[in-house]
């Protein structure tokens, strides 16, 4: 078995700037069955803690989960994954699950509007299409778990600015978005004053010098 060597500096990153999904993935069972699947089935909208993990300092998750249009969309069989039951792949060699949803299984939960959009506004990487930063929170935003809180914000952490405007979000739900986001901004706000005093305690460091450094650009 061969696992892809690993680009630490981009692993450590708070966004993908230069990473693939490929690249994203922390446990390297699950990168090679997310590999094989790419190769074999090349198939889904990606969504879940792989998809987040795309956007945001990777973090481990021990499988796959794929959105699918319908029932008919879902592959009857992939080469190399056994079919454990009509929403559940499983990769031979080191048994991670690939799960698999359909819209129907959405509803009436996430509205059909926002669920057309995750697909219209999918991006690429890696040979798979994966749910948008924006579609990821805008799917989080109709969870009930905390969880789904705590990924959203992650989200707002690296990405501040998300827009989510155009989508068709009911008014609590954007509500609490509006929430989140002001979560995220005190969260980054601290982590800016942990770094700093963290600095000062490097030798030679003091604010005079930081100020001089930003003048100077």
């Amino acid at each position: 078995m061969r696992f892809r060597l690993r680009n630490m500096s981009l692993m450590n990153a708070t966004t993908n700037a230069g990473r693939s999904l490929l690249q994203s993935v922390m446990a390297p069972q699950v990168q090679y069955a997310l590999g094989k699947w790419i190769k074999q089935a090349h198939r889904g909208l990606l969504i879940g803690g792989l998809a987040l993990s795309y956007y945001v300092k990777p973090r481990y998750t021990a499988d796959i989960d794929l959105l699918f249009r319908c029932e008919e969309e879902v592959p009857d069989e992939v080469r190399g994954f056994e079919r454990r039951d009509v929403h559940t792949f499983q990769e031979w060699r080191h048994r991670v699950e690939v799960k698999v949803m359909t819209a129907a299984m959405l509803k009436p939960q996430v509205p059909e509007a926002v669920i057309l959009k995750l697909f219209e506004t999918a991006v690429e990487s890696s040979g798979l299409s994966i749910v948008s930063k924006e579609g990821l929170a805008a799917l989080k935003l109709y969870g009930e778990r905390m969880q789904d809180r705590a990924d959203i914000v992650a989200l707002l952490r690296s990405y501040p600015t998300l827009d989510l405007a155009g989508w068709p979000l009911a008014e609590a739900r954007s509500a609490l978005l509006a929430e989140l986001r002001e979560v995220a901004a005190k969260e980054n706000e601290e982590q800016r004053a942990i770094d700093e005093r963290a600095l000062a305690l490097m030798p030679g460091w003091n604010s005079s010098s930081k100020t001089h450094e930003e003048d100077s650009h």
